[in-house]
């Protein structure tokens, strides 16, 4: 899954690995394309 999100996102495996561990932030574009590769609502907004 990793690697599909890294592909899907354009962006380095250990970028997702840093999001992954709270180690930055998740960019808003990536947000959605990680909710369009999962098929879920992973990032809720209040």
């Amino acid at each position: 899954m990793s690697l599909k999100l890294a592909e899907a996102c354009k962006v380095p495996l250990h970028t997702i690995r840093n999001w992954r561990g709270s180690r930055c932030r998740i960019p808003e574009l990536a947000k959605d394309k990680i909710e369009e590769v999962t098929g879920m609502k992973i990032f809720h907004v209040d």
